[in-house]
């Protein structure tokens, strides 16, 4: 029995042995197994802008400088009656008188330039319209003086007819393409001329036809506006107006807008007018008589109506000198290409980095260079009842702009020389809608979806220029500041800030206005994506994306502005993105490898380059190469000999929107796995182990035996 026992207990003990042995010999096989093993590969991701009061001038004669400075005229002999040169424009609406026209820039007071053969006005709108003055024995002791009979004129010497066959031509200087000017007869009668006597005479005169059947409502107008004085309370004719605005200059701009009035009311229409698809702007066919000049249509954008225009007509050159508003647009900040186009540089949401500075050139209206004749705008600004100027501004859905504590879009106003300027001017954020962009002088507003639309408006310009504190030609700069805000597009495609400047554009109608042809700038980003992967033997090995490793990004002035990291699942394994950058040079660290892999030594130095050809932007991208870098990091499209026309970028679908994007694959050294000594390795294990086995058989067989 006691024999049975230590037999039992013998068996026992060699099959604990057997068990530890064969625990012994699978750890030592699984350590090895386990060595040998690779992660699986995975696809890499590759993820983006007034015609003044006209100034005439006699056709074909010297010029004379008017005492305004602007107002220029010129004797005609285009007429075959007509044979001497003058130097001033004449004309007379009463019967049997004769005046010689002078110039007047001031609106209250008659000007008279004394003479041996006429006096010489102008109307107080600066313009040059001739109103007679009634001459004395005295002023005249060389002319007939008649009384106002009517029936008996007595004419000068040498009377000037039209051309017999064309009548007589207007003919404007300086027109502007896309204007119409059109001429109604206000007065007709009988023309003569005295060359020798410089000055020329209107007889008999009664209403144009046009405006015979409107007579009474003229009258009765010019009554009303002149009720203090009575100055025509005993007209009825047309003979009896000429007679009261030749003694008054400064009635004429009442009177012409009185009669635009009615030709607009009234309908009334005219054939003679120039044709806008012509170079040469001529309005022929004309009887002798009174005329007022219209501008019935002018461009859709950056341009304005004129006065209305009165003169006695024989052949005339009207000189068109234009009044109109212009607006500049530049953009600062980021990496600058030019005025209206630069990169920039996106910081993400939350960072309150506005690093972009738009400009509005707003310049108050002028004729074209900044001198004497600038006091124009004065006088065409003073017939406004109000003056409307105001910007449009629509920013691109992919800017932020910056508010004020009161949540109001910052603007400052300087002038041009950068100093604040105290203006009065509002902004307002606007909503544009189908009911109001007619105001906006917008025909479709579905493109405007998603943008920022907002209006910069002098509350009184009218004001500002009359009190002196701007001027005509001043520049006035409205400066805002914005960023990117992460809705921005990148590559190819740019980020667009518009304006556009909405001015009122004819004195004879407050609700008329234009506006300029928009100005444009144009902000343009890129991608940098990144790709980890582990080492290649060759480039044409399958790639093994490497997760979790940590990118800094750094600006030349060696500050940090980014770090990624790579993600670590799906189709984001290995991959990092930063949106986005501009031009200029970057410095690539790696800060942290992936577990089991060695980092980078050396740095990746990153040139952006961009510029415009033709309207599109192009990129440059290169990275330096150093020892480590060139054998371990790959730009795609890099430029080289065999691919000089590569530039560093490649086209990324996404959404179905093509961009152009920076990809750069980085390779990972893994870490080596060295030989070791004082260990007992993984072989000793595999020996003891079968060892041991061997000692627990050769035990069995004994008890066997025994």
């Amino acid at each position: 029995m006691k024999k049975k026992s230590i037999k039992n207990k013998k068996i026992l003990v060699a099959i604990g042995i057997v068990t530890v042995c064969t625990v012994l010999i699978t750890a030592g096989i699984l350590k090895l197994v386990n060595n040998s093993t690779t992660e699986s590969s995975v696809e890499s991701l590759e993820k983006s802008k007034i015609s003044n009061l006209f100034n005439i001038r006699q056709a074909e004669g010297d010029e004379e400088e008017s005492s305004s400075g602007r107002v220029t005229y010129r004797t005609s002999s285009s007429s075959e009656n007509s044979t001497n040169s003058r130097n001033a424009t004449e004309q007379s609406t009463t019967q049997r008188t004769t005046t010689k026209q002078t110039t007047s820039s001031k609106t209250p007071s008659s000007t008279t330039q004394s003479s041996s053969n006429s006096s010489q006005t102008t109307p107080s709108d600066g313009g040059t319209t001739q109103t007679p003055v009634t001459p004395t024995p005295s002023e005249k002791p060389n002319e007939p003086v008649t009384d106002n009979n009517t029936d008996q004129p007595i004419p000068p010497e040498n009377t000037t007819t039209p051309d017999a066959t064309s009548g007589y031509t207007i003919t404007i200087d300086n027109a502007i393409k896309g204007h119409v000017y059109e001429a109604y007869q206000i007065f007709q009668g009988d023309l003569y001329e005295q060359p020798e006597a410089d000055k020329k005479v209107l007889s008999n005169i009664k209403w144009g036809n046009a405006f015979e059947p409107y007579a009474n409502e003229i009258i009765s107008e010019l009554k009303e506006k002149y009720a203090l004085q009575g100055s025509y309370d005993n007209c009825k004719t047309a003979a009896d107006v000429a007679d009261i605005l030749s003694q008054h200059e400064d009635h004429a701009k009442e009177f012409s807008i009185i009669i635009g009035k009615i030709i607009k009311d009234k309908g009334i229409t005219t054939t003679h007018k120039t044709d806008s698809s012509k170079d040469d702007y001529k309005i022929t066919g004309l009887e002798p008589g009174y005329y007022i000049v219209v501008d019935s249509q002018i461009p859709d954008k950056d341009d304005a109506y004129s006065r209305y225009f009165l003169n006695v007509v024989s052949n005339v050159i009207m000189e068109v000198k234009s009044i109109v508003p212009h607006l500049g647009k530049t953009v600062s900040g980021g990496a600058k290409i030019d005025e209206t186009h630069n990169t920039e540089t996106y910081y993400g949401k939350e960072n309150e980095i506005y690093g972009l500075t738009f400009s509005l050139q707003a310049m108050i209206p002028t004729n074209q260079t900044k001198n004497a004749e600038n006091n124009h705008f004065k006088e065409y600004l003073a017939e406004y009842t109000d003056y409307e100027y105001y910007i449009i501004d629509i920013i691109d859905k992919g800017f932020d702009l910056y508010k004020d504590e009161n949540g109001k879009i910052a603007v400052t106003a300087k002038d041009e020389d950068g100093k604040p300027l105290e203006i009065d001017f509002s902004v307002e954020e606007i909503n544009l809608t189908e009911a109001n962009k007619s105001e906006f002088k917008l025909d479709d507003i579905t493109s405007y979806a998603g943008k920022k639309v907002f209006k910069i408006a002098m509350r009184d310009l009218k004001t500002e220029v009359t009190n002196g504190k701007l001027n005509p030609g001043d520049i006035v700069t409205f400066e805002y500041k914005a960023k990117l805000n992460g809705n921005h597009n990148v590559g190819d495609v740019p980020n667009i800030n518009e304006a556009y400047l909405i001015y009122s554009d004819n004195p004879h109608d407050s609700t008329s206005k234009s506006r300029t042809t928009e100005n444009k700038t144009y902000t343009y980003s890129i991608d940098l994506e990144l790709s980890k992967i582990a080492e290649l033997k060759s480039q044409d090995d399958e790639r093994t994306t490497l997760s979790n490793a940590i990118f800094e990004i750094y600006n030349d002035e060696k500050v940090k502005i980014a770090t990624l990291t790579c993600g670590d699942e799906g189709d984001i394994k290995g991959y990092a993105k930063y949106t986005s950058l501009a031009a200029g040079k970057y410095y690539i660290k790696e800060y942290k490898a992936p577990d089991g892999y060695n980092k980078l030594n050396e740095e990746i130095e990153l040139t952006i380059e961009s510029a415009m050809e033709n309207d599109t932007i192009k990129w440059n991208v290169s990275i330096k190469k150093t020892p480590e870098v060139n054998k371990l990091v790959h730009l795609t499209n890099e430029k080289t000999e065999e691919n000089p026309d590569y530039n560093g970028t490649k086209v990324v679908e996404k959404d179905g929107v093509s961009y152009r994007s920076i990809f750069i694959e980085i390779e990972n050294t893994s870490g080596a796995t060295l030989p070791v000594t004082g260990g007992i390795g993984t072989i000793i294990f595999t020996i003891v182990g079968l060892s041991i086995m061997i000692i627990a058989v050769i035990c069995l067989k004994s008890n066997k035996r025994k």
